[in-house]
């Protein structure tokens, strides 16, 4: 007679599979939020700069002009440059100089030898001798050594962008006064950054007024207050960024009576803007004047256009709006 054994009421042989498949999961879990955050980081730490630029050839005097349109100040610390023309290949040499390309400003290299800039990007030296012709396909790549990305390429046939360079790279060029959008008839905003150089009548003064006197040929329209005005002031240390901000004045003594620091039409011209200011910034040499103007239409039609800029009616300088 067989005797029959009750089934176990509980029993530990499950326990071991359930505590290893829940470790597993942490485990699995740990290991994803580890490599996220070491991605994340990784990511975050590599971003390069966001900038906007454009090439310009002078095949004539074998130069290259990058003008800085808008977008995050390079570092010439930590931006290599390729050039590309024809079948020659240049590489810029390393360089531990705190030099910055910011927007509205320009570097002119010359491949006969010599490198000319508009004081920035000097200490690159000379990219080689190169003899550009109008037919040379002609590319320009920076990196940013930090990220080891690519910032900006262009690439352009020398003849479609022929200009004449030399001497147009000062800060009383296009580096004195631009569009943050060059397109024709765009609505963008309007920017002065203005080095202020030793032995200028503004030097030593408070900023209280600036006048744009932009081309009669030109129909821009008003500017509605001074809201408008979205950045002004002085830019102490070359950075780009304003560290002695200017207030724009409540109540200018020749205005249209709406009280708003702005006046357009000044004078009975109907293409100038005057912008005045409280006072309460001051204008040392070799400080940068930055003002940014925004709701301005461009000009409809490309070109160049020449436009007038005039601190406290003590010192003016003539820079040039590049439209596309």
């Amino acid at each position: 007679m067989s005797t029959v054994r009750p089934l176990p009421t509980t029993t530990d042989r499950a326990i071991s599979p359930v505590i290893g498949v829940i470790l597993m999961v942490v485990i699995t879990v740990l290991l994803a939020s580890i490599i996220t955050v070491f991605v994340l980081n990784i990511d975050g730490q590599t971003d390069a700069p966001q900038a906007s630029l454009s090439l310009t050839v002078d095949a004539e005097d074998d130069q290259l002009k990058l003008v800085h349109k808008a977008g995050d100040t390079l570092s010439a610390d930590s931006t290599r440059i390729v050039w590309e023309i024809g079948n020659t290949k240049l590489r810029s040499d390393d360089t531990a100089a705190d030099q910055r390309l910011k927007a509205g400003r320009s570097a002119i290299f010359t491949f006969d030898g010599k490198t000319t800039t508009d004081g920035v990007w000097s200490s690159y030296g000379s990219p080689g001798t190169v003899d550009i012709t109008d037919s040379d396909r002609v590319t320009v790549t920076l990196y940013d050594t930090e990220s080891n990305k690519p910032v900006f390429s262009q690439t352009v046939t020398a003849g479609n962008t022929l200009a004449d360079i030399e001497g147009s790279g000062s800060s009383s060029g296009s580096g004195l006064f631009f569009a943050q959008d060059t397109s024709a008839g765009a609505r963008t905003t309007h920017e002065i950054d203005w080095e202020i150089e030793s032995g200028g009548n503004a030097v030593g003064s408070s900023l209280n007024n600036v006048e744009i006197r932009y081309p009669a040929s030109v129909d821009f329209p008003e500017v509605d207050s001074r809201s408008d005005v979205i950045a002004a002031g002085i830019d102490e240390d070359g950075d780009g960024t304003i560290e002695d901000a200017a207030t724009v004045e409540c109540c200018p003594s020749d205005s249209d009576d709406d009280g708003d620091g702005l006046y357009q039409g000044y004078s009975g011209d109907p293409n100038t803007l005057r912008i005045e200011f409280q006072g309460n910034a001051d204008i040392d040499a070799d400080e940068t004047m930055i003002i940014r103007v925004q709701n301005v239409d461009n000009p409809g039609s490309s070109g160049s256009y020449t436009v007038d800029i005039g601190i406290d009616g003590a010192q003016t300088e003539t820079g040039t709006l590049e439209i596309d």
